[in-house]
C-alpha cells in the first residue's frame, strides 16, 4: 500500500519559495569585518576548480577565478567570534527550516579579476550533498569594481547598493542555480561560506 497519512510538521509554514534568499546589509560589526579581511589577505590563491574535473580553457569558459581557503584549525580567537556570530545568524536566519548543524568546510576566499566569472552553477555536487545554505559576504566596495554581480535564478542580478556594500551578506538554498557575471574592471573579493547537515532525502 503506497497511501500514507501525512504528518503535519512536514507541511506546516509557508512556501519554501516565498523567500529566495536572505540579505543582511550588514551582517558582521566593523571591527569583525576588518579581521576577516586581514585573515582573508594571508590566505595563498590558487585557480579555482569545479566538481566536473574540467581543466585548462575548458575550466576558464566557466570558472576564472583565484580562490583560498580558511580553516577552522587555522582561526585565531577573533576568527571563532566571527564563526560563531555568522552562525547566530544563519540560525536565526533559517526560514526554510533546513536541517543544518554547523560549518562543516573551509570559507572560501575569492578574487574576481578583470574578465573574471563563474557561470551558473549550483554549490552541490558529488560528495558534496551536505551543503544546505550558501553565503557569500562581499569583502570589497561596490566602488572597487564593476561588473562581477552577483545572480541569483528567478532573480535580477543584484545590482542594488545594499547588495555590494562591503560587509553586506546574501545567503541561499545551496541547490540554486547561481552565477558572478564577468568582472569589467577592478577587483571583486568576497566569501562564500557553506552551512552543512544532513542531505536531503
Amino acid at each position: 500500500m503506497s497511501w500514507i497519512k501525512i504528518d503535519p510538521k512536514w507541511s506546516a509554514g509557508n512556501s519554501v519559495t516565498e523567500c529566495p534568499y536572505v540579505i543582511w546589509e550588514d551582517l558582521l560589526t566593523p571591527e569583525m569585518l576588518n579581521d576577516l579581511i586581514d585573515n582573508c589577505k594571508k590566505v595563498k590563491l590558487e585557480q579555482a576548480g569545479m566538481f566536473n574535473d574540467a581543466q585548462g580553457e575548458d575550466l576558464l569558459s566557466i570558472r576564472n577565478t583565484k580562490v583560498g581557503w580558511i580553516k577552522p584549525e587555522k582561526m585565531n580567537d577573533d576568527m571563532k567570534a566571527i564563526s560563531n556570530w555568522i552562525w547566530s545568524s544563519v540560525q536565526n536566519s533559517n526560514y526554510w527550516n533546513l536541517d543544518i548543524r554547523g560549518f562543516g568546510e573551509a570559507w572560501q576566499y575569492a578574487e574576481y579579476g578583470p574578465g573574471a566569472k563563474y557561470n551558473w552553477h549550483v554549490d552541490v555536487g558529488p560528495d558534496m550533498n551536505h551543503r544546505k545554505l550558501s553565503i557569500t559576504i562581499q569583502l570589497s566596495d561596490e566602488k572597487d569594481y564593476t561588473g562581477g554581480l552577483f545572480h541569483l535564478t528567478g532573480q535580477p542580478p543584484f545590482e542594488e547598493s545594499k547588495f555590494l556594500k562591503k560587509g553586506s551578506a546574501i545567503m541561499f538554498p545551496s541547490h540554486w542555480k547561481h552565477k558572478v557575471m564577468p568582472v569589467i574592471s577592478g577587483m571583486r573579493k568576497s566569501l562564500v561560506i557553506w552551512v552543512s547537515g544532513p542531505r536531503l532525502k
